[in-house]
């Protein structure tokens, strides 16, 4: 009940008045109660499985908020209701509080923005059908809800519902296949492949043998060339062919992995692999270019990986683990996998986390990773059922495909996942790990990059190179390099200071010529003046000294400051008793140098953007002032 008079507190509407605020609000208090406990027990919003109904409870709770009017975001708030009416019984809920509150606020104001427009769009969908008497909103209509406003589905629905109309969901839902099928043949294209499954039908659908983590040269047989995506069964010096070998070292692109480089061979040719992708299927493709020779469809050749490149990847690829478990142990059990690019020379590992990572956490972060190497656990790799690793509590990716049997990589008793990549034999071998840098991907989506093993020497030697250059143009040591920064950019900023000292007196120093020159219109005096390198606060104290000496005046100044064209105009009084009005006349001498600006009758200021047309500017500033003056 508590959560109940708490919503009713917060939207203003109290509960039993009105059928429906009631549902509303009875909505609200069932569902963040239950968001409260998702979270709690380690579910974030996604758009998969458990995650996707947790976000459908927050943003069914925020919509009946608008529905009772509440402005803003509040469900962050109404959490700590349901966290205090329940600690007694489940006093974890205390200790993960902030926790819970910032899931719950990120999907809250993410959904905002989504719901803002997208009811927008919905209601011109529904007057349009009221008046056309048409009960059934096209599926065409709704996929572009979701589509191109990321409007949910069961949304639409729910609306709809509510004004007695439907949805064609036949067709919303086959516009979703396609667009499944799209992403799909996008994911799977690569010209540089040349290879379409359905090219070698003698061939089957039997998966490459691959025999790459032990061996990495070995003999195989050639059982199929592509050129151009077509079958050939020749392969001649200087052609860029794919081959498909009976078995192979080559590990093919899949699950984050990219693929292996190196070189085929026989005793009458030479192909360079420069890259190895995997199909659907299973299949493992050899993209070469022929560097002498010529291959045919049967040969038997030498396949032989870049070893060295082999050797970082798999340093990337155990660093990857240990990164994941480091940021679980830092950051909390919500922490899962969301995607990952382990490469030659670094890695990428996205996860869910609601807010970016403090200094201190990525410190943490590091130090973890960087400790378990120095350990130097066991890499260990089995093969199981998928329930006997589920129950052994090993780390898998939630929308992951997996076969009954599946290989496990465990790390001592630091990590396991299910993984079908390549890895050290003992962590030490990862030497060390740098963190690069952490940033956003999406909403609660947040990536890490990072490298490993001489990378992060050479990166620091190529610090340590910067920081003696540096050293030396300051003239320092590299012990005092950043005492001696300070210390000159201390004696900048003074020297800035008195440089626009030195402009203010220059400036004050034409004020009598700029007098002068001034021309009189009615009994107002037009003073113009062009005072370069003078910012926009030294040009309005310059207007204020020619004010103070011209009782009846209008100055109109103009500077070039580093490429950027600054106007300010200034009106006495009596100046606007006469009709002058700084704000209008600095607009329309802007407006000749392609500027634009305003401001108050006494003080205004506009930016141009045309430097050739200052000069013409001030130079038309004086009949712009007799439009104005009575």
């Amino acid at each position: 009940r508590s959560i109940i008079k708490q919503v009713s507190v917060i939207s203003g509407i109290r509960y039993g008045e009105n059928d429906q605020s009631d549902v509303s609000i009875r909505v609200i208090s069932d569902h963040i109660r239950g968001s409260v406990f998702m979270i709690s027990d380690g579910v974030t919003p996604s758009n998969e499985g458990r995650g996707y109904v947790l976000r459908r409870l927050i943003r069914r709770a925020a919509r009946h908020g608008k529905l009772l009017g509440i402005k803003g975001v509040f469900l962050s708030e109404l959490a700590k209701t349901v966290i205090n009416e329940n600690k007694d019984a489940y006093p974890e809920l205390v200790n993960k509080t902030e926790h819970i509150k910032s899931w719950i606020l990120t999907e809250e104001e993410s959904f905002q923005k989504t719901i803002d427009q997208g009811l927008v769009i919905l209601k011109g969908f529904i007057d349009e059908m009221k008046q056309k008497n048409n009960t059934v909103l096209s599926g065409e209509n709704a996929f572009k809800l979701y589509d191109t406003y990321g409007f949910p589905i069961d949304l639409t629905l729910e609306i709809l519902h509510e004004n007695q109309l439907d949805v064609n969901v036949d067709e919303f839902e086959v516009l979703m296949q396609e667009q499944k099928e799209r992403a799909r043949a996008a994911r799977n294209d690569d010209s540089s492949a040349g290879w379409d499954e359905e090219l070698f039908g003698d061939i089957g659908n039997e998966p490459t043998e691959f025999i790459g983590y032990e061996c990495f040269e070995s003999t195989a047989n050639i059982i199929g060339i592509s050129k151009d995506n077509k079958p050939v069964n020749k392969a001649t010096q200087g052609e860029q062919v794919t081959f498909l070998l009976d078995k192979t070292v080559f590990y093919g692109e899949s699950g984050g992995q990219i693929g292996d480089r190196g070189v085929i061979y026989n005793d009458v040719a030479t192909a360079i692999i420069s890259d190895t992708k995997k199909t659907t299927s299973g299949k493992i493709l050899h993209i070469a270019i022929v560097e002498s020779g010529s291959f045919a469809k049967g040969d038997c050749v030498s396949a032989k990986i870049d070893l060295q490149k082999r050797q970082s990847i798999m340093r990337n690829h155990s660093a990857t683990h240990l990164l994941q478990r480091a940021l679980i142990k830092t950051l909390g059990k919500h922490v899962s996998q969301s995607g990952s690019f382990v490469g030659e020379n670094y890695l990428r590992f996205d996860f869910t986390h609601f807010a970016a990572l403090s200094d201190a956490e990525l410190r943490a972060v590091e130090n973890e990773v960087n400790d378990v190497i120095l350990q130097s656990l066991n890499v260990d790799i089995s093969h199981t059922t998928l329930e006997d690793a589920k129950a052994r509590g090993v780390t898998a990716l939630f929308d992951g495909k997996y076969g009954a049997q599946v290989r496990v990589v465990k790390m001592g008793d630091y990590s396991a996942e299910l993984c079908g990549g390549c890895h050290v034999k003992n962590t030490s071998q990862i030497g060390l790990f740098k963190l690069l840098r952490e940033s956003a991907v999406a909403s609660g989506i947040r990536r890490i990059e990072g490298i490993t093993g001489m990378s992060v020497i050479s990166g620091m030697r190529q610090q340590e190179m910067q920081i003696k250059q540096i050293a030396t143009l300051l003239k320092t040591s590299v012990g005092d390099v950043v005492e001696k920064a300070e210390s000159l950019l201390t004696e900048i900023k003074a020297a800035g200071k008195e440089i626009e000292l030195l402009k203010g007196k220059l400036a004050a120093s034409s004020v009598d010529s700029f007098i002068d020159n001034a021309i009189k219109v009615g009994n107002t005096m037009v003073i113009t003046g062009r005072v370069d390198n003078l910012d926009v606060d030294a040009m309005r104290g310059l207007g204020d000294k020619l004010r103070d000496k011209q009782p009846n005046s209008v100055a109109i100044l103009a500077s070039l400051q580093a490429g950027r064209i600054n106007f300010v105009a200034m009106a006495t009084k009596a100046a606007i008793a006469d009709g002058a009005n700084a704000g209008s006349i600095v607009r329309d001498v802007a407006q000749i140098a392609g500027g634009g600006g305003g401001g108050r009758p006494d003080s205004a200021q506009a930016g141009g953007k045309d430097a050739s047309k200052i000069d013409i500017a001030l130079g038309q500033a004086v009949d712009i002032v007799k439009k104005y003056i009575k």
